[in-house]
């Protein structure tokens, strides 16, 4: 099974008022449960809790680390298999060049998901505009 895990980007919005000459600025509400956010991932969307720890295995650079599932997004603490959420205990990272093959892997080394994805090159470096010449005053020839 091939899936492509989108990428989530989290944006922080910030509240300003006005109140007149003496009003003291105020913050927005927090009304954000910040226990549920560092324990995003270690909890599965169905109520699972993860055993804690993903390993990654870097074939490519040739480098492990570790991360906590607390640490790292629900795509990639979870995957979803036939209607079960399944904890990621490691990733593996193979390829060459510019593709690269990341596994999962759930308890027991079982097979969870594969991702296949090809690196882009990099974008361009924007060109130096040319150096214009500033143009050098004349004399004005007298007679």
């Amino acid at each position: 099974m091939t899936r492509l895990a989108a990428g989530w980007v989290a944006l922080g919005l910030a509240t300003a008022g006005c109140g007149g000459p003496d009003a003291k600025p105020t913050a927005a509400p927090d009304n954000h449960d910040h226990k549920d956010t560092a324990m995003k991932s270690s909890v599965s969307p169905a109520g699972e809790h993860h055993p804690g720890q993903i390993t990654y295995i870097d074939h490519v650079e040739n480098r492990t680390w570790t991360q906590t599932a607390a640490e790292v997004p629900t795509t990639i603490a979870w995957v979803k298999v036939d209607d079960h959420w399944k904890a990621v205990v490691q990733i593996e990272i193979n390829g060459a060049g510019d593709r690269r093959e990341i596994t999962k892997y759930g308890a027991n080394h079982v097979f969870l998901e594969t991702t296949t994805a090809t690196m882009g090159t990099p974008p361009a470096a924007p060109s130096q505009p040319q150096p214009v010449p500033t143009p050098m005053p004349m004399p004005t020839p007298t007679k």
